[in-house]
Parts: C-alpha cells; structure tokens; sequence
C-alpha cells in the first residue's frame, strides 16, 4: 500500500506536494499546540524529578521525523518544509508509521481528521504516530485528486479522439463516391454502362435505349 501512496505522491511536482503538506483546520492546530505543551510540560516535570536541568525539546529525526521537521506557520498554519516532502525514504517510513496494524488505509473527511489527535497522546512517539496518519491522510488526498486529473484527462483525450475520427470517415466516405464517379465516367467512355443504372435508393432501374 505503500507504494502505491509513494508512487501517487513522488508524480506531483515538488511546489504541489510541499502546498499539499499543511495542515490548515484551526481545531487540528489548536490540539496539535495542545499536546507539544502537555508532553513538554510533562518532559519538564520529569527532569525537575530527577534533579537534571530542563531544556528545549530536541527530537531525533530519524525516529522520530515529523516532530523534528515540524514549522509553526503563525498559529493557524502547520507545514513541512520541501525537504521532507521530497524525501521518499522518509515518506515512507512515516506511512509505514502510520499504517501500524491496520490491514487497510481508510480516507477520512477533512472534517474527521481531528479525531486521529484523540486521545491525546502520553508520549512523543505515541504523538509522532498520530501526526503521521494525519500525513497519511493528507497524501491519500493527493493521491485521490491525482486519480480524479488522470481520469479526466483521458475522458478528454478520447473525446478528441472521437470528435478526429467523425471527419476522417467522411472524408473516407467522400473518396469512396469520387472513384466510383470516375470508374462509372471510364464505363461510359469506352461505351461499357451497365445496364441498369442506380437511382440512389441502392435497386437498379432499367436502362433506356433508344432506336
């Protein structure tokens, strides 16, 4: 399954697929704000405990790739910068995330997608995998739209196709009654007509001759 969302998304152009990489629904962004407090807060609190100082959370981006490639675009904007979005190895590897144990890959309703973000997440990785299904959703989205332009693409293609072949046959049909004019004129020339003549209703009629 993956392959097919990777090949979907590796055909569109690298500007389409870092636009289509946002997340722009204020309630998604308002539980995505959310939880990174939460999990900071609770980060905090946990090195308070333990007697280490607290510091700015850094994310390893080869486990954990969405969190520590994530851009706050002001507060109701959240994006990946074109370098994740062309990186297919790590596009893959969030889809797989994603995926977990589910047989099949279910689009959901824009307006559904914030239920991905629930329950809030206990922990960072818990909280990468709910960010890459929303991911997952969003290429599915692509993909669906990639599949909608190719569809509609070869509706117009054998429309043209068909609109071509309508004057080629007529053509054809036309160069069909110029030889048989031409072969009923050579006919009549050497003194060989036939002797019925056709009226046009496809039946001969007799010829006349006169004495």
């Amino acid at each position: 399954m993956e392959d097919d969302l990777l090949a979907a998304w590796a055909a569109q152009d690298p500007n389409d697929r870092e636009s289509s990489m946002r997340l722009e629904d204020p309630e998604i962004v308002r539980l995505i704000e959310t939880c990174m407090r939460q999990l900071q807060t609770a980060a905090e609190i946990q090195a308070c405990q333990q007697g280490t100082p607290a510091c700015v959370q850094q994310f390893d981006g080869t486990q954990l790739p969405l969190l520590a490639s994530i851009k706050f675009d002001g507060t109701v904007v959240i994006k990946w910068p074109r370098s994740f979005c062309d990186d297919m190895a790590i596009m893959r590897s969030v889809l797989q995330n994603a995926g977990g144990r589910r047989p099949a890959r279910r689009p959901l309703k824009r307006q559904q997608w914030h239920q991905l973000l629930q329950p809030p997440a206990v922990s960072w990785r818990d909280f990468e995998r709910q960010l890459a299904q929303l991911v997952e959703q969003l290429v599915l989205s692509v993909r669906a739209e990639h599949g909608r332009k190719v569809a509609s693409k070869s509706e117009e293609q054998g429309s043209a196709d068909e609109s071509t072949q309508i004057p080629g046959a007529a053509r054809a049909a036309k160069r069909a009654r110029q030889r048989e004019r031409r072969r009923l004129g050579k006919a009549a020339a050497a003194g060989n007509m036939p002797s019925t003549l056709d009226n046009g209703s496809g039946a001969g009629a007799p010829a006349t001759i006169e004495v």
